[in-house]
């Protein structure tokens, strides 16, 4: 029992953080998204300054939370604005 709440804070104070740098990623590429009308895994390497990991987490977080949309697969995939 007591892991389990261990589980849930540890994994509320991990979020929080979390929360905040994906909004502060999605708000660095935007302007590129707006100019370009998408993005690749490249490009947010480029502006953010991270991994190949780190920008593939973040672009599949951006995903998963439904402010972008991929298309593609794997060195082709481009991400797209959801309207």
């Amino acid at each position: 029992m007591w892991a389990a709440a261990l589980n849930i804070i540890k994994r509320e104070r991990i979020e929080g953080p979390l929360v905040l740098l994906i909004e502060k990623a999605y708000e660095t590429i935007r302007p590129h998204l707006r100019e370009n009308g998408f993005i690749k895994n490249e490009d947010i390497r480029k502006i953010l300054k991270v991994s190949v990991r780190q920008a593939t987490r973040i672009a599949s977080r951006l995903v998963a939370e439904g402010r972008l949309r991929s298309e593609g697969y794997l060195k082709m995939r481009c991400y797209f604005p959801v309207t």
